[in-house]
């Protein structure tokens, strides 16, 4: 042991070590817990867990196996134990010593001090949270496997458990009446400011939800009460209640949230200091005025690259924004969206992205409006959740849901709401200009009556369908208004850049020419002049005197597309290749690849092929000094290094009221390298490679998109085999306690390492029409390798790493799901083909056929990629019918909706309830085409390839001997009742191709009759009673086993 810091640490620990063992102490000192909640015996049962690891780790300091580094990032989380600890310990003396039924009494007045969360259920799992990260962080890891596995188990026990005092009983307002015995009891909640009333005994208990109270005035001395009791019900119901309600919120919200959502707002520089501040003190612009009259559009345009997006960021975080909002409304809101065309995150630039940020924002904060808005969902996550299930349904958002659930929130009347919106980067939308602005005018009440008052700042570049509606509104062109805010930038850099002030100190007449030559060249954009600021350093640092830079600055153009050029075709021609391969690379990636996949683009790709051994992170952060070093050498420093706030997949937005959320665990590990991504410099920088302005050279070389994704393949495959983390960019999550959560792959799945890999093999196997097995081959088997241990602990459910991406969908151990079976799925045709011809048999496949997955998604009505939506390929179900894969081979179904025995679905008839759910969609409930499919898949021809595409797949199935007269089954769960529908497969083919003109629909249509199929479609079954959950591969259903019976 050395250093202050390890000492200071020691302290804390022994500190903690001893406040646990002494609460532990009063609890068994104490004859008896009688009187209070299950909650302190199930907190002191667990304090010993606490003794065990921080011992553990307090031997480890001591020994010198913890540096002082891990010890000082260790330090904020010790003494947060400390705080936590002395909490409880406080309330076990106080409550715990006097055997008596006063216990009750002196534990809610000792929680109320607290206020909500005071409960010792609460404290004890923020302690143990804590304790884990110190055991599982900071280089540390010095519990046993074993003890890890008992402290995660503890806390999910404590989570579980219900609250040991409602939150009522924490209102200051609140009368409580309890009742102490051994007889029968009733709880009364009654009118007033009473929230709750507790009986504590051993006699059975009932809690009344309404009573009414008459008080007899006529008998002063000898009042009587008449109770008049309504419902009652056990007398947990109370905490039960407020336990499905936080959980059904909790998981409505978040479905509405999505990973990014906040990204754009993190990416957008800070407002230089100084700056801006114009929007508020010129009354000419009349912002102020229009804030205080709250209602309205305001609307902020400017040419690229002016500032635009900064001051929306600055009018977000200022104080003067909420503080100018009108008083007469006291729930306000400050929220927004910022538009970014960021292909990886579509929904970054849609409608659904923006409604779903808005909406979350507002539910986030105001969640009484959560059953009222979304009652549908609400009542299917209480049913879940209270059914113990969770929730089984991801289905995803359609644009008219979301429309509908935000039109009733400005509709209802229980809540008087000011919602100010700032939204940004409207030209950024992905669809028309003209149709953001139709969502825009659908975001205001249409009544002047409402209770709901919405306002909203917009800002965009000035095209031509915004300037016709916004500009008989309150509007601003910022580049006419920065003029001073870019003298102030320059001012400052002059001052605070050494080399720049030596040149004003030494020269200040020539230096404040040249200053007004910059701000005479900027024309209000504001990047500009960054770029040339940074370029006159640089020619400093090169040596550079004051003539050299006003010859440099005259030769620099104004605008930035013409500066952009000229900035090109200053890059050394040694560099061209590579620096041609790193702008494809960032133009062609699906998401940001990390400085660390970047350093591999130069290495021999073969590498990729091997797993190889894991940096350090020494290593790791040289290779992100030299990255940074060769994209300012390559690419002029168009694209560079960008540090990432917080983790991409972390959903919740920023509202004014969250606006310093940070991550959980990062903030507190510290390593040699920062969280980062690499990027565009700006958006400009990509619109400009997308033009005719780009010099040859790289013109050139951005046509290889082909071998631009075998690029990001290698290269995040390489960063995977070197650091065996599935994150994207933030390498902390390697293989330790943490890694192994089943929330890790999920994000990878989604987003992570995994997702662009096999985004990026598709694709190049799409262009190039060769196999990408090689690289598929070396990602299972490293996969497999690290995840050994979670598959093994799965007992009940399948687990293989291309499940996750479905969120909470488990698939039955009998699917045997591998990673050819999603390369099927998917479309892979080439890599699957390639696996066939290396020996692999997919006749001889284990569960559920191959014949499935290349005809059905694997999750039916989940959300998947876009990449993996209508993937099938006839190629691949005519390579499986001729190895000898049989279209009528029984397996169980793999939706809930299906009336069925287990075994009992074939694939043919899974081709034909898939091709039906698809097209038409009209049974009850079921998802039909609007759901299914964005904007794009809705466009004639895609869809027209699509049937065709279905067609040939039926074609083939027949040939190889489906059965032409099979029916289909379909059954629809609704809460209080089921229907299920029988129809032949004649009359699916006739209701999805009735009016699709190909020659194939007639051959089809005669085998099918040739063969005895008939045309007809009857109800089944329908049943009004209440239906009790059941789990999506449970018994088999009553449907189909009441037909065999006849």
């Amino acid at each position: 042991m050395s250093g202050a810091e390890a000492i200071l640490v020691l302290g804390v620990i022994s500190s903690v070590v001893a406040i646990v063992d002494g609460t532990k102490q009063v609890y068994d000192a104490a004859s008896n817990a009688q009187g209070l909640p299950e909650a302190f015996r199930e907190v002191a049962g667990r304090l010993p867990i606490v003794k065990n690891i921080l011992g553990s780790a307090e031997r480890n300091i001591r020994d010198g196996h913890v540096d002082e580094a891990a010890c000082k990032s260790m330090k904020p989380l010790i003494d947060r134990c400390k705080v936590s600890a002395e909490t409880l310990d406080g309330i076990f003396q106080k409550v715990l010593p006097a055997d008596d039924a006063t216990r009750w009494v002196r534990y809610v007045s000792a929680a109320k001090t607290l206020g909500k969360g005071g409960g010792v259920e609460t404290l004890m799992k923020g302690l143990l949270d804590d304790v884990l990260l110190i055991a599982s962080k900071h280089g540390m890891e010095t519990a046993r496997a074993d003890q890890v596995e008992q402290l995660k188990k503890a806390i999910e026990e404590l989570s579980a458990i219900s609250h040991s005092i409602p939150d009522s009983e924490l209102d200051e307002t609140s009368i409580t009446n309890n009742n102490f015995g051994n007889g029968p009891m009733t709880n009364n909640n009654v009118s007033g400011n009473q929230k709750f009333q507790a009986n504590f005994g051993s006699g059975e208990q009932f809690q009344a939800e309404s009573q009414v109270f008459h008080m007899n005035n006529e008998q002063i001395k000898e009042p009587r009460y008449y109770a008049q009791v309504q419902h009652f019900s056990p007398a947990s119901a109370a905490p039960r209640e407020s336990y499905l309600q936080r959980k059904s919120e909790e998981e409505i919200l978040a479905h509405l949230a999505f990973d990014g959502m906040h990204e754009r707002y993190d990416d957008i520089a800070e407002a230089h200091k100084q700056t801006f501040g114009w929007i508020y003190r010129k009354p000419e612009l009349k912002f102020v005025d229009w804030l205080k009259a709250g209602k309205g559009i305001y609307w902020i345009s400017g040419k690229a690259g002016c500032g635009k997006s900064t001051l929306m960021k600055f009018l977000f975080a200022d104080p003067r924004t909420i503080e100018s909002l009108p008083e007469d409304i006291e729930n306000t809101l400050i929220s927004g969206f910022f538009f970014h065309d960021r292909r990886e995150n579509p929904l970054l630039k849609s409608q659904e992205g923006l409604f779903r940020a808005i909406i979350f924002s507002i539910l986030y904060k105001y969640r009484q409006l959560i059953p009222i808005t979304l009652p549908k969902r609400w009542e299917t996550a209480r049913d879940n959740i209270s059914a113990g299930m969770g929730t089984l349904e991801m289905r995803r958002w359609s644009i008219v849901e979301l429309k509908e659930t935000f039109k009733s929130i400005i509709s209802q009347t229980r809540l008087r709401l000011h919602l100010f919106f700032i939204i940004d980067g409207l030209d950024e939308f992905s669809g028309r200009d003209q149709d953001i602005i139709d969502v825009l005018k659908s975001l205001l009440p249409a009544s002047n009556d409402s209770l709901v008052r919405v306002q909203l700042c917009v800002s965009s570049r000035p095209h031509l369908a915004f300037e016709q509606s916004y500009l008989q509104s309150l509007h601003i062109k910022v580049q006419d208004l920065t003029a001073d805010d870019i003298k102030i930038y320059v001012e400052t850099k002059f001052s605070d850049v050494r080399q720049l002030r030596e040149l004003l100190n030494d020269d200040p007449f020539t230096t404040k020419l040249l200053i007004k030559e910059i701000l005479s060249k900027a024309e209000g954009v504001f990047l500009w002049v960054t770029l040339v600021v940074t370029s006159l350093v640089d020619s400093l640092n090169s040596g550079d005197d004051l003539k050299t830079l006003q010859a440099r600055l005259s030769f620099l153009p104004a605008g930035l597309a013409p500066l952009y050029k000229h900035m090109l075709e200053q890059i050394d021609p040694f560099y061209h290749r590579h620096a041609g391969q790193m702008f494809r690379i960032v133009q062609t990636a699906v998401k940001p690849l990390s400085p660390l996949a970047m350093s591999f683009a130069e290495d021999d790709p073969r590498e990729a092929l091997s797993k190889g051994s894991i940096l350090s992170g020494t290593d790791i952060a040289e290779r992100h000094i030299k990255v940074a070093k060769r994209l300012k050498a390559r690419t002029a420093g168009l694209i560079e290094v960008r540090l990432i706030e917080r983790d991409p997949s972390e959903n919740q937005f920023r509202s004014q009221d969250d606006a310093s959320l940070k991550l959980k665990y990062e903030q507190l590990v510290e390593t040699p390298w920062k969280t980062s991504r690499v990027q565009y410099l700006h958006l400009t920088v990509k619109e400009f490679l997308c033009s005719d302005r780009v010099p040859v050279w790289l013109a050139n070389q951005m046509l290889l998109t082909a071998a631009a994704h075998i690029d990001i393949i290698v290269c995040c495959l390489r960063q995977f085999c070197t650091t065996r983390s599935l994150h994207l960019s933030n390498y902390n999550h390697t293989n330790t306690s943490l890694f192994h959560k089943l929330g890790t792959y999920f994000s990878s799945m989604r987003e992570g390492i995994i997702f662009v890999m096999m985004f990026h093999a598709r694709e190049a196997e799409r262009l190039t029409g060769t196999s990408q097995l090689a690289y598929l081959e070396v990602l299972d088997s490293l996969i497999t390798e690290i995840c050994a241990t979670e598959i093994g602990e799965w007992k009940h459910w399948h687990w293989h790493w291309t499940l996750p991406r479905y969120g909470d969908w488990s698939e039955p151990t009998g699917w045997q799901s591998d990673y050819i079976a999603y390369l099927t799925a998917v479309g892979m045709t080439r890599s699957v083909i390639d696996k066939f011809e290396r020996g692999y048999n997919p006749v001889k496949k284990r569960g559920r056929p191959l014949l499935l997955y290349a005809t059905c998604n694997l999750a039916p009505d989940f959300y998947y990629d876009d990449f993996e939506r209508d993937a099938f390929d006839p190629i691949i179900v005519e390579h499986l019918l001729k190895r000898g894969c049989d279209p009528n081979q029984l397996f169980t179904s793999e939706h809930v909706d299906d009336v069925r025995d287990e075994g009992t679905r074939t694939a043919w008839e899974s081709v034909l309830l898939q091709v039906y759910l698809r097209f038409c969609g009209d049974w009850p409930h079921s998802r039909g085409v609007d759901h299914y499919v964005s904007d794009f898949d809705q466009h004639r021809e895609f869809m027209r390839e699509l049937k065709l595409r279905w067609l040939k797949i039926i074609e083939l199935f027949l040939r190889y001997g489906a059965n032409a007269a099979q029916s289909v089954y379909h059954e629809v769960r609704r809460r209080h009742s089921r229907t299920a529908t029988k129809r032949s497969g004649l009359f699916i083919f006739n209701k999805v191709f009735a009016d699709f003109d190909d020659p194939l629909v007639i051959l089809i249509r005669k085998q099918m009759i040739a063969k005895g199929a008939t045309e007809f479609e009857k109800d089944m079954l329908e049943s009004k009673s209440k239906l009790r959950h059941i789990p999506v591969f449970g018994k088999a259903l009553a449907a189909r086993r009441d037909e065999k019976r006849k």
